[in-house]
C-alpha cells in the first residue's frame, strides 16, 4: 500500500488490489468509508473505500 498525504489529506492507495483507494481522510475525519483490509478488497472490489473505473466502467458497445 501507497500512502499520499499533505497538510490537511491523506489517502491510501493499494496497487496490489488494482489501485483501489483504501481510505481518503481531510483533517483525520474519513471523507470515504475506508476499507476492511487489501484481502478483502481482492475477495469483492466493492469493500474498497473507492476503486477506479479506468479506462471504462461496465461493458462498451458490441460487448467489449
Amino acid at each position: 500500500m501507497h500512502e499520499l498525504k499533505n497538510d490537511r489529506y491523506r489517502a491510501v492507495i493499494a496497487p496490489e488490489a488494482g489501485g483501489a483507494v483504501m481510505s481518503l481522510s481531510r483533517d483525520g475525519r474519513n471523507i470515504l468509508r475506508p476499507a476492511p483490509s487489501v484481502d478483502a478488497v481482492k475477495t469483492d472490489p466493492r469493500k474498497a473505500a473507492c476503486f477506479p473505473c479506468v479506462p471504462w466502467f461496465g461493458l462498451l458497445f458490441g460487448g467489449l
